[in-house]
């Protein structure tokens, strides 16, 4: 069995999640491994909820910074006709 992580590693874990950074990098941030959040949360319940609370108030930010680096962001879908073959979102 794996030695216990201190209480704190779990609640920067958690508040990171719910800044919106995705698990593995909310892990790092924590000082865990990518999968010690997974194991907490299948031994704990507790946790286990909390997780998926933190991971709902975040994720409106992780898919508004997933947006803002996207390719077409700000810029009109090729249409496909009028523009000799190359897609107009070209730069």
């Amino acid at each position: 069995m794996r030695p216990p992580h201190p209480e704190w590693k779990r609640e920067l874990f958690l508040s990171s999640v719910e800044l919106g950074f995705p698990a593995l990098f909310a892990a790092r941030i924590a000082g865990v491994g990518g999968t010690t959040p997974y194991w907490w949360a299948r031994v704990d319940p507790e946790f286990r909820e909390r997780f998926r609370h933190a991971w709902e108030v975040g994720r409106e930010i992780r898919d508004r910074r997933r947006w803002a680096g996207h390719p077409f962001r700000g810029c009109r879908p090729p249409t496909g006709k009028g523009h000799g073959g190359v897609p107009r979102y070209r730069r």
